[in-house]
């Protein structure tokens, strides 16, 4: 999370005003149950109506300023989070278009998109909440644990046993949340990539009757994302359930105790009324805070990712040509001309020396000098690659083992150069149109 403290760090002096605010607006929550235990056990039995209606006045006042003031900081909380996030999907989209071919292929295009889509969201909220939460829960936790030990430190110790145990679950669960929803994103990024194919290729897909498989693949992708999200979901759902359990475990240890000491003549009905009060506001903090470490989970591994690419040293120099110097290579290579784009992707196949190459009117945007230049060193480099050649050129295939000459969709001439010249009219007829009389059989 370092990464992220980068794009909050100009941010900074909003955000502790937003603190301050919130601050306010929690410590009035904090006066109501004080006020209510005052107005139970001293103004009411004294039946005095003015000061009735003067405490009355004064705990509406705080409900009012604690809703207005947690308003006020919720809305300057939004709009760090939108303006640091906007940065940071900035940076990142501006980090990708500078990425090379072989990085973007490294990292996949689908994860690249889930990186600026949810990975950047779910940062938007893990910043959203930590101004929200992040300050008023620990405010209304330690602050309630304060004012009830200021009414009954009997009764704080009780309430007090049960943090460890609460405290214990939360962090565990919370770190084991980091890594299913990393796994989860992974999944994600999987699940994308094979609709993006299958949207890409759709029709391939039912030309080659493949639609069966995809559905199957697509079907396994799914699956796996399904069974992350699962996995994530039961264990990040055990927080609220562990801390109920505690927590009301703990009330009822202080409801008995406080109805015993009650009994006594020990403590009086208010405190025990402002103490369920106080247990109420640590319960919604409790589980304020096992919702932050969720977000936190889930802002933390979006993070992780976005950082990495952020990271990432593009590698956008490349010998663009037949001695030239080194060239600024843009996305997809939208700064080439078709003839350098081709010489590129030819290139990057015949670099792996594959055994079986595969060349669909590959020399199309190339001048007849660079297309024979290419054709001598495919003859002489890959003596061992069987090469499948697609032209409207008889350049290009006059020196094939085998050529096939298609009309309409149908073979109405096979053989040699040689043999076609004799053999086959409209190869004839396409050759001279092409090469001139004089060249036929050179």
């Amino acid at each position: 999370m370092k990464a992220l403290f980068h794009y909050l760090r100009p941010r900074l002096n909003r955000m502790i005003g937003g603190f301050s605010i919130k601050f306010v607006g929690s410590v009035m929550d904090l006066f109501l149950p004080m006020i209510l235990s005052y107005l139970v056990d001293t103004v009411i039995p004294a039946r005095n109506i003015s000061r009735i209606f003067l405490m009355g006045s004064v705990m509406i006042l705080c409900s009012v300023l604690a809703v207005t003031f947690n308003i006020i900081a919720n809305r300057m909380a939004s709009a760090v989070a939108r303006d640091a996030v906007r940065e940071i999907r900035h940076d990142l989209y501006k980090k990708i278009s500078y990425l090379d071919a072989a990085q973007v292929d490294r990292l996949t295009v689908s994860s690249l998109e889930s990186r600026l889509t949810a990975d950047t969201y779910n940062v938007h909220q893990v910043i959203g909440m930590m101004q929200r939460l992040g300050v008023r829960a620990p405010i209304l936790l330690v602050g309630g644990l304060v004012m009830t030990f200021i009414l009954d430190a009997r009764l704080t110790l009780v309430l007090l046993g049960t943090l460890p145990f609460i405290a214990a679950a939360v962090f565990g669960i919370s770190r084991r949340g980091v890594t299913l929803y990393t796994g989860l994103q992974e999944a994600v990024d999987g699940l994308t990539a094979v609709i993006r194919e299958n949207s890409a290729g759709v029709r391939v897909i039912k030309a080659l009757n493949r639609s069966d498989y995809e559905k199957e693949r697509f079907d396994r992708a799914n699956k796996e994302a399904v069974s992350w999200e699962k996995r994530a979901g039961a264990v990040m759902a055990l927080t609220n359930p562990l801390i109920t359990l505690f927590l009301n475990a703990g009330l009822c240890a202080v409801i008995l105790l406080g109805a015993y000491l009650v009994f006594r003549g020990q403590s009086t009905a208010g405190k025990i009324i402002a103490f369920i009060s106080y247990f109420t506001l640590i319960s919604n903090a409790l589980i304020s805070i096992s919702r932050i470490f969720t977000s936190l989970s889930k802002g933390s591994a979006g993070m992780k990712r976005i950082n990495r690419v952020l990271q990432t040293e593009p590698e956008t120099y490349v010998k663009a040509c037949p001695g030239a110097e080194d060239y600024r290579l843009d996305s997809k290579g939208v700064n080439l001309s078709g003839g350098q784009r081709q010489r590129l992707l030819i290139a990057r196949a015949l670099a792996a020396r594959p055994p079986f190459l595969i060349l669909d009117d590959a020399a199309s945007a190339l001048d007849y000098k660079t297309d024979a230049a290419l054709r001598k060193a495919i003859r002489q480099n890959l003596q061992d690659t069987t090469t499948l050649i697609i032209a409207q050129r008889i350049s290009a295939i006059r020196h094939a083992d085998l050529i096939l000459v298609l009309e309409e969709g149908r073979i109405i001439g096979r053989g040699t150069h040689e043999e076609l010249l004799e053999s086959c009219g409209v190869y004839r007829e396409i050759a001279e149109s092409q090469m001139g009389g004089g060249d036929l059989l050179d």
